[in-house]
């Protein structure tokens, strides 16, 4: 080899020993300063793991603070399968397991699979709301059963059982459903407040806070649960804020020792505007009503002045304790295929013609938009007949009412009354439906409630699309009394009856009174009044509405006599619907007291029970009574079978 040519190696060896240390330097460089960050945090997640212990769920009480749902605690069995890697006691503990749990046969699989899995730090529960006695046997044997552990947990418990179960909803775990609707959010507690972040595609260390759900989180699944789980104007309210325990594990999963603890956060209380006294007195009143009936009922009150329930309720009902501690299947099915669905809070849920208690509506519609005044008088024969076809509509009193005046018509609740003033006195469908929606109907009332029903207001162009003909004179008469395709739910005729007795403010309903955060955390939120509409209606048309009602109530041919109540002045209107000719009809009642400085409104709604002073009349002075503290017995004659 040339002495030239050996030059040229040592050079190329030169550059070639340089090049292999610039890649060293460069990757060297990489990993200790340019990926600093990510390998630290990959080491750091290859040796520790973080528990998220939940948190406490915010208590529920009514408004005078009379809890209605807490936490109680209960046993839970935790199964750790790294402590478990011996082929044969993994079928000790599973054998042992079985004996003392006596899963059914379709649960073994499962539980095989949490004993004998991977499992993750901090264990497994297998078992939820252990027995006494299942925890005491499960203690003797703990010493023989390695990476078994009995841990006590907070199980959601509902002290008044069913009362208010419609409005407390229940508690159960996150659905896939849901947590596709809600998993991405993130509470920021310093900014306070609730941002939308994809996990998949956020790194949580970049962020100043945390993830507000969790695959095994429990969550509100109907009711005020539901609702006031968690609000993202106010970020996690009932759900509460969970902790964080990170722990230092070996190769195997196991903890070793506790590098960081945050601990959880109790959820928010949150105080209804609910009388839980009252609430209870409104569906014992309800319960002997459908035990003679067998159908359903429901009933609302209301601040007549701020739209605050006093009590809302729903028969027949359910105790949410049900749904805690679990149903079997055959339960689960006869519950679920009751024809009277008790699951469906009809106070609000549900829709039904309201019958001749929708007069007030119709009443401040005629007023309003024609020339017919409170002096205006039409004869009731006790039937007319209308159309080329002569088609009958009858009064509810066969011999009919002679000349009535306005008042009257409220009064006696005379139907052809009402049908004149479509007939003579011009009012139109467009005129009645523009005024209903005045008062908030075929619209949601807004209540912090689920399962909100619109109810329904037909129009000409609705029942072209509906049922393929057009809109006739006929139709218009059927709706001023409350019937034909009409719907409105009890809620929202007691919100239309507050906004008459207080001077037309259609309020929106309030059934949260306030929210506290525990030790102070963050200033309590107090729910305001909200005003949705202020009807365009003159106060003298109001006025005209309420004497005519107040008349009903205290007249001698009233149909709400039966409402009546002594040492309180009730205004009142009764309505019978009819659903079908094969049916009894559904007796309606709604009111407000006292007449001169109305605070209270009271509807009540009894499915296919009769006659609504008859029936509903009398439900309705029962709960008033129990509102002014007055005997219920202290009440005027029974009203005849009317309207």
């Amino acid at each position: 080899m040339t002495e030239a040519a050996l030059r040229i190696r040592l050079h190329v060896l030169r550059v070639l020993a340089v090049i292999a240390f610039a890649l060293l330097v460069a990757r060297l460089w990489s990993l200790q300063i340019a990926q600093w960050d990510v390998l630290e945090r990959r080491s750091e997640v290859s040796r520790t793991t973080t528990l998220r212990p939940p948190a406490a769920r915010g208590v529920i009480f009514d408004r005078q603070g009379r809890p209605l749902a807490v936490n109680r605690p209960q046993y839970d069995l935790k199964v750790d399968p790294t402590a478990i890697r011996d082929p044969a006691e993994q079928e000790h503990v599973v054998v042992q397991l079985t004996s003392v749990l006596a899963p059914p046969p379709a649960e073994i699989p499962r539980l095989r699979k949490a004993v004998e899995g991977p499992g993750v730090a901090g264990g497994t529960v297998v078992a939820s709301g252990l027995t006494l006695e299942q925890v005491a046997r499960v203690q003797e044997r703990l010493r023989p059963l390695p990476g078994v552990e009995i841990v006590e947990a907070a199980r959601r418990f509902y002290p008044n059982g069913s009362a208010a179960g419609h409005i407390l909803g229940y508690v159960g775990p996150i659905t896939e459903e849901q947590y596709d609707e809600v998993g991405d959010y993130l509470w920021c507690p310093q900014l306070r407040q609730v941002q939308l972040c994809k996990r998949s595609q956020t790194d949580r260390r970049d962020l100043p806070g945390d993830w507000v759900y969790f695959l095994d989180s429990t969550v509100g699944r109907s009711g005020v649960e539901k609702t006031f789980d968690f609000r993202p104007e106010y970020g996690p309210l009932l759900q509460g804020q969970r902790g964080a325990l990170t722990l230092e594990v070996d190769a195997t999963g196991r903890p070793r020792r506790r590098v960081a603890a945050a601990p959880p956060k109790a959820g928010a209380d949150v105080y209804l505007t609910i009388d839980l006294e009252v609430q209870k007195t409104v569906e014992a009143e309800l319960a002997r009503v459908i035990a003679g009936t067998r159908k359903s009922a429901a009933a609302v009150v209301l601040d007549a002045q701020t739209g605050e329930v006093l009590a809302l309720a729903s028969a027949p009902g359910v105790d949410p304790n049900r749904w805690v501690e679990g149903w079997t299947p055959a339960e689960l099915k006869a519950f679920q295929d009751d024809e009277h669905k008790p699951e469906l809070n009809k106070a609000l849920g549900g829709a039904y013609p309201p019958g001749s208690a929708f007069k007030i509506v119709s009443a401040v519609a005629a007023l309003e938009s024609t020339k017919v005044t409170p002096a205006t008088t039409y004869y009731c024969p006790g039937i007319i007949h209308v159309g080329t076809a002569h088609h009958p509509y009858k009064c509810w009193r066969r011999g009919g009412h002679g000349l009535v005046d306005f008042r009257t018509a409220l009064e006696q609740s005379c139907d052809v009354y009402f049908y004149e003033l479509v007939r003579k006195g011009r009012l139109s469908i467009d005129d009645l439906g523009r005024w209903a929606r005045q008062f908030g109907l075929a619209a949601p009332t807004g209540i912090d409630l689920p399962g909100e029903a619109s109810g329904l207001v037909p129009t000409p162009e609705w029942c072209l699309d509906e049922w393929g003909r057009r809109w006739s004179l006929g139709d218009t008469i059927n709706t001023i009394i409350g019937q034909g395709d009409l719907k409105v739910t009890p809620l929202q005729l007691a919100v239309v009856t507050a906004a008459i007795a207080n001077g037309g403010k259609v309020l929106r309903p309030l059934i949260v009174k306030r929210i506290e955060w525990p030790q102070g955390e963050r200033q309590a939120v107090e729910f305001q009044p909200a005003v949705r509409n202020t009807l365009p209606a003159s106060a003298a048309t109001l006025q005209v509405v309420r004497e005519g009602m107040r008349r009903a109530v205290s007249a001698p041919h009233g149909t709400a006599r039966a409402a009546g109540l002594a040492g309180a002045e009730v205004a009142g209107k009764t309505g019978s619907a009819e659903r079908d000719k094969v049916h009894q009809t559904h007796a309606w009642f709604t009111c407000f007291a006292p007449y001169s400085e109305p605070r209270y409104v009271v509807t009540v709604f009894c499915q296919e029970a009769g006659h609504g002073g008859s029936v509903a009349a009398p439900v309705a002075r029962r709960i008033l009574a129990k509102l002014f503290h007055i005997r219920p017995e202290a009440t005027a004659a029974t009203p005849p079978e009317a309207d």
